[in-house]
């Protein structure tokens, strides 16, 4: 405690000082109080700073809510854009079949027909024609069983109606009785079809139509 009077240092808890001999009570008081008024000064800066971590720490919470919820939705929105990119792909894979095939193979069976009948002279002849339009039947199949046609909207009707990959190998994924899926495409007693839950789910692959009842035609 420095002395007022002759400016020298004193222990702290001396009455007077030692060298000029002046009373230190009174600096010891102002001292005092001064101490306890920085000790306060010092209690409040501290509350404030708890005050401001505190919001610190709900501001950086409700941060990293916001930042799951916008990847979680970022994520979801990647795997059904992955999703439509592979249906698409697989839907402009398939083989489109136009009107022109079949007015060929109409033209040239009624060709072998009607030469057949003015020329085969002997039952040889015949056979090979026999042969002939089987080998051009034989062709037509695929593009009797496989075909476009405008999207329909089918329903469920049994428990479990799988859906079955492009090799037609049973899937893990199916639909329960009553869900409701757009076909875009018929291939034999299979149909190429999507669905989307109502959870923003989309599945697509081949359903057998046998289990299947269409409820729809646009």
């Amino acid at each position: 405690m420095r002395c007022p009077h002759c400016n020298i240092e004193n222990p702290t808890a001396s009455n007077f000082c030692m060298s000029c001999g002046q009373g230190l009570k009174g600096v010891v008081k102002n001292e005092t109080s001064r101490l306890r008024e920085e000790i306060k000064e010092i209690k409040q800066a501290i509350r404030a700073l708890e005050k401001e971590k505190k919001k610190l720490a709900d501001c950086t919470a409700e941060l990293d809510q916001k930042l799951t919820a916008q990847t979680n939705i970022t994520t979801r929105l990647s795997d059904e854009k992955t999703e439509l990119e592979r249906v698409l792909k697989n839907t402009q894979k398939q083989p489109k079949h136009s009107i022109v095939p079949w007015v060929v193979v109409a033209v040239l069976l009624m060709f072998l027909v009607t030469f057949g009948i003015k020329s085969c002279k002997s039952s040889a002849q015949n056979q090979n024609l026999k042969n002939q339009v089987t080998a051009i039947e034989d062709k037509l199949k695929p593009l009797q069983t496989e075909h476009d046609f405008t999207q329909q909207t089918y329903k469920a009707i049994v428990d479990k109606a799988y859906f079955y990959d492009d090799n037609f190998n049973r899937k893990d994924a199916y639909l329960y009785y009553g869900n409701e899926v757009i076909t875009i495409r018929i291939k034999g007693n299979f149909g190429y079809s999507i669905y989307t839950n109502n959870k923003g789910v989309t599945l697509s692959g081949w359903l057998r139509l046998s289990d299947l009842r269409i409820i729809e035609v646009k």
